[in-house]
């Protein structure tokens, strides 16, 4: 397991050239369909996406119409997210920083935006800072993880491998344990199931209250 997350630290930092591709063969090409399956769900026009990585989703969403920004702690994954939306604005859209102190002011954004987050987002004062900069009655809305459905040889050997990785959520209770999280910084949680394929992606779609 140690070994896994050096990798996984490796290919999000040094390696990040390699994100996509490495993303692409795990999924069996289902990452970015799996990633947007959250655009339904954005309300409003200021968009943040926290783990902006290497910009697909950023890049999506500019082109549907919206004004998002996103922010990373990766330098490598930043540069990428910039090189791969400047043909589409030259305003600085991607930001280099910490997700648990970000920089923009109280209640600024209309959706914050995360995908196959990591337990920083549920640790520390995390979820404080993203209700600090989201709007009275914002919108959270987080692709949490998947479960693999299905009884093909694909399906088995895909749940093996997301065992291994992490990105497997347990429908009775880590995930019952991220939305009482949630819910005690102050949101209303619902939870939605989507079946891509041969996976069932799990989106928490949480509004602040007052």
């Amino acid at each position: 397991m140690k070994n896994l997350q050096k990798y996984f630290q490796w290919l999000y930092h040094q390696g990040a050239w390699s994100y996509d591709f490495v993303a692409g063969i795990v999924s069996l090409g289902n990452w970015y369909e799996w990633v947007c399956q959250v655009i339904p769900y954005v309300e409003g026009n200021r968009i943040l996406e926290i783990g902006s990585g290497t910009g697909h989703l950023l890049e999506k969403l500019m082109i549907d119409g919206f004004h998002p920004i996103g922010v990373d702690h990766s330098y490598q994954m930043c540069m990428l997210g910039r090189n791969r939306i400047k043909k589409l604005t030259k305003r600085q859209v991607v930001i280099r920083s910490e997700m648990n102190r970000m920089p923009f002011m109280d209640q600024y954004f209309d959706t914050i935006i995360v995908t196959f987050p990591t337990d920083e987002l549920f640790s520390g004062n995390t979820l404080m800072e993203v209700r600090r900069v989201l709007q009275r009655n914002g919108n959270l809305v987080i692709l949490i993880g998947i479960t693999v459905v299905g009884k093909s040889l694909i399906a088995k050997a895909m749940k093996i491998i997301y065992q291994i990785t992490g990105e497997i959520i347990d429908e009775h209770h880590h995930l019952d344990l991220i939305i009482k999280k949630i819910k005690n910084e102050g949101f209303q949680v619902n939870c939605i199931a989507v079946e891509v394929n041969w996976a069932r992606t799990y989106i928490l779609q949480a509004h602040r209250m007052n």
